[in-house]
């Protein structure tokens, strides 16, 4: 049910987690793949939340 391509007979899951959660499913990676990336900033107020504490760079 999870994958991508779930294609059984649970109608809610056709096109897997993404579609039904995210609202679409996986396409394609966006730019060169492997080659650029997204870097993360903590916004000052969030430092001390259990998530994020201790993070510096989040690359």
């Amino acid at each position: 049910r999870y994958s991508n391509g779930y294609q059984g007979d649970d109608r809610a899951w056709q096109g897997g987690f993404g579609r039904l959660v995210l609202g679409e499913k996986w396409i394609s990676h966006h730019g060169s793949h492997k080659h650029e990336s997204t870097r993360g900033v903590i916004a000052p107020e969030a430092a001390q939340h259990p998530v994020t504490r201790g993070l510096d760079r989040v690359d």
